[in-house]
């Protein structure tokens, strides 16, 4: 929560007599900027529908032209110098100019660092829609648990063009979504599976999980009173909108159930009123649109209709689906939101970290959930008083938590795929924080000014102890295996934390996450996404495009990662084949003792390497004593067991 934050705010108001929507900007220097003017060109944007690049590119230029662009680029600037890059970006529709919501504005480019990227899938350019009220803004919630309602509506007379939610499997994906969450007092959660209920052995399982169930019709008071104990309301169900003229609001309708099953449709209005009156409010609402609907392209959803209302209500945030999520990306959706926002409380950040695995999924997918929300600087939760440690010190390295899972490790058999990276087998492995990015010459540099026995790295452009200026936030290079383990102890007896470096399991996990991805950042090569085929290191965060589903930074490219992991004592032949076993030998830190000359698995590639060399599954290997200038490393921080 102590990072800095750049932030613009832009304000469109409703449409003027030329067509156009009078634009103005606020930065969080309290400098403004009026007379900017949005002119829509629909039948230029929708020729661009398929290609997402010149889509959000368009629609930047269209939005930051005049006043509005000289606002964004003073506000760039003033990230790169003041906050490493971060800025907040919030876009305030004015209810007037209603229908501007249905643009996917989360489809915005821009330029970063000499890329083209898109606003809403960076950790460093957090995106929302804002309202904002004269009510004072909501606090953060500082207690754990996060409660969340999750309810499932599923009428059984529903529209011929709705069909019935398979509502087990949603809840059993919903189950592997949240993984871990549950454990440690995180997050507790309430299923209402509505009148379609749960088998016996699947509730069951899930109250021997610690879920707690409501039964009963998913209806609007049995929501409201599920919901007085709760500050999360997770909805999946169906709705409809119709807008009464071109321009200005219109009305969305839930589909909820009566008590006998059928279909309940409630107009906004009453879902509003009713979420206004609970006491207290929830925090979030996460309107979530089943696969199965089907609808015409052209209409717009109910639940973007309804977000907008919901958050002018009071609900500090509001999260909605304006597209149809298919189910299993809609799963890793959630896990990936829910882990991120237990993490570290900023629910744009949050958002925008979820959209990555669909930036990886699909050409436009990143802009299907949208967040309304009435918060300035974007907190919804700040558990850190609550789990507070010792004071991080200024030259410890950021970390992102790896939640607790299973996933895929390796590559399945094939043309091209060394045999050392087969099978592909589950491994499972319990929590631990990762570095999010590779230890920089800044930190290693309070390393050696403690540890005056230690040399500096040789060849690198360090001058006694001293790293070159103009390269504090590049990763540390030169460091041999041994090197990097006496920094990882320095820096357990300084903080207190039990850091080490990664099993290659671990660092394969946080770069690809759950899902098996190849890169980092999804299925497909992306350029700009990582330093790959240069002459040299970048700063460590000049990548955002790159980051893995969990937050890490420069997995791929830039410098090679020593992990824990042993190879053997041959370049030629790995002596630790997969599938990976942690108590065979293979991270054994003492093995150097006996077998001087010992290779150690690295990972990730460096800035040397071609694309076509770099993905999240090669395994390479060096002697544990060898420094040079390609490889680096990064630290794991061990967590204590969960009770």
């Amino acid at each position: 929560m102590s990072q800095r934050w750049a932030d613009i705010l832009i304000y469109i108001g409703p449409q003027a007599a030329d067509g156009g929507y009078p634009v103005t900007a606020q930065l969080n220097d309290g400098s403004h900027y009026r007379g900017g003017d949005l002119h829509l060109d629909m039948a230029s944007l929708l020729s661009h529908s398929l290609d997402p690049q010149a889509y959000g590119l368009e629609l930047f230029y269209t939005l930051f032209s005049g006043p509005i662009r000289r606002a964004y680029d003073k506000v760039t600037g003033r990230a790169e110098a003041e906050s490493d890059g971060r800025l907040r970006v919030r876009l305030w529709i004015d209810d007037r100019a209603a229908e501007l919501h249905a643009l996917p504005w989360e489809r915005l480019y821009h330029s970063h660092r000499g890329q083209d990227v898109p606003l809403a899938t960076s950790i460093l350019t957090p995106f929302s829609r804002y309202t904002g009220l004269e009510i004072s803004e909501a606090k953060p919630l500082t207690q754990p648990p996060l409660r969340m309602l999750y309810a499932v509506s599923n009428p059984r007379d529903l529209p011929a063009d709705l069909k019935p939610i398979q509502v087990e499997d949603e809840i059993a994906n919903l189950q592997a979504a949240l993984g871990n969450l549950l454990e440690g007092d995180r997050l507790q959660v309430t299923l209402m599976p509505g009148c379609t209920g749960l088998s016996a052995t699947l509730r069951s399982e899930l109250e021997r999980e610690g879920y707690r169930i409501v039964d009963g019709a998913a209806s609007l008071n049995n929501l409201v009173r599920a919901l007085a104990d709760c500050h999360v309301l997770h909805f999946l169900g169906h709705g409809r909108f119709v807008r009464r003229t071109d321009l200005g609001p219109g009305t969305a309708a839930l589909y909820l159930e009566n008590d006998s099953g059928e279909v309940q449709l409630v107009k906004d209005d009453e879902v509003v009123d009713k979420l206004a009156a609970v006491h207290p409010q929830p925090h979030l609402v996460f309107l979530a649109a089943c696969e199965s609907a089907t609808r015409d392209a052209q209409a717009e959803h109910a639940f973007i209709g309804l977000g907008p209302k919901i958050v002018a209500a009071g609900v500090p945030a509001v999260i909605a689906m304006q597209d149809l999520v298919p189910m299993e990306i809609a799963r890793q959706l959630t896990a990936d939101f829910y882990h991120n926002l237990v993490e570290h409380g900023s629910v744009d950040l949050a958002m925008n970290q979820a959209r990555l695995l669909l930036a990886g999924h699909g050409q436009i997918d990143w802009a299907i959930p949208v967040l309304f929300m009435r918060l300035e600087d974007g907190v919804l939760v700040d558990f850190s008083e609550a789990q507070q440690e010792t004071p991080h010190l200024p030259f410890e390295p950021e970390t992102v938590l790896i939640p607790a899972s299973r996933f895929m490790m390796g590559s399945a058999q094939g043309e091209n795929v060394p045999e050392e990276e087969t099978p592909q087998h589950a491994v499972d492995l319990p929590a631990y924080r990762l570095g999010r990015y590779p230890v920089t010459n800044r930190e290693y540099q309070a390393f050696l000014q403690h540890n005056p026995q230690y040399e500096p790295p040789r060849k690198t452009g360090w001058f006694l102890r001293e790293p070159p200026a103009v390269k504090l936030d590049h990763p540390v290079v030169g460091v041999s295996w041994q090197d990097a383990q006496a920094y990882c102890r320095w820096l357990s007896q300084q903080s207190g934390r039990a850091y080490r470096l990664p099993t290659e399991a671990e660092w394969e996990k946080a770069a690809r996450g759950s899902d098996a991805r190849p890169f980092p950042w999804g299925e497909h090569w992306q350029e700009g996404a990582c330093n790959a085929g240069g002459e040299d290191t970048t700063p460590v965060s000049a990548h955002p495009l790159g980051a893995s589903p969990y937050g890490s930074q420069d997995m791929l490219g830039n410098v090679q990662e020593w992990t824990s992991t042993i190879w053997g004592i041959s370049r030629k032949q790995c002596d630790f084949p997969y599938p990976f076993q942690p108590f065979d030998g293979r991270e054994d830190l003492e093995a150097e003792q006996r077998a001087p000359r010992l290779y150690r698995i690295h990972r990730g590639g460096s800035f040397y390497d071609e694309k076509a060399s770099l993905n999240c599954t090669r395994r390479s290997c060096a002697l544990s004593s060898s420094a040079t200038r390609e490889r680096g490393f990064r630290v794991v921080q061990e967590l204590p067991p969960t009770r």
